[in-house]
């Protein structure tokens, strides 16, 4: 997750260790603002509104991230996925190829 929406691998593990009181492991204001929260449907899961769990994600003050081009976005990489999963249980395609086929 290298730089995911904005940020990087390191800064979500930090976010995601254990919360003892320490300030530090809270969003920023502009982390909010691009999306992130921790979601109650996810078990506190750190997410942002461009993962696939937000799909599925009902927190209120998320609404605003909800707009119908998002959500057909989502639906339609989720087909994607799902063929690459098919194409990859069939056999076509080894879990390291990228979806690319030999000498083609």
């Amino acid at each position: 997750m290298s730089d995911k929406h904005k940020m990087t691998q390191e800064r979500w593990n930090y976010l995601m260790q254990p919360f003892n009181g320490d300030e530090s492991v809270m969003l920023t204001a502009q982390e909010l603002d691009d999306g992130w929260h921790w979601c109650d449907e996810w078990d506190g899961l750190l997410i942002h509104s461009d993962d696939r769990e937000f799909e599925h994600c009902k927190c209120d003050f998320m609404k605003k991230f909800r707009t119908p081009e998002r959500m057909e976005k989502m639906k339609q990489q989720q087909a994607l996925d799902d063929k690459a999963d098919i194409d990859n249980a069939l056999g076509f395609f080894g879990p390291n190829d990228n979806n690319e086929m030999d000498g083609i």
